[in-house]
């Protein structure tokens, strides 16, 4: 499978899980989940103290 096809899949799926917060308006949440991987906040050594790994 391509990239292309394999990263558009995951937008998808992301998209339809950000649906969940509000369907109406999943996308609002885009900056804030891509600036910690913009920023350099988003590392593999930090993942056990991210709040998006955080389960209520």
């Amino acid at each position: 499978m391509q990239i292309r096809v394999k990263l558009n899949l995951v937008a998808i799926e992301i998209t339809e899980s950000l649906k969940l917060l509000d369907p109406e308006d999943p996308l609002k949440y885009d900056f804030a989940l891509c600036h910690h991987g913009i920023s350099g906040l988003c590392r593999p050594e930090n993942c056990w103290k991210c709040v998006l790994m955080q389960k209520g």
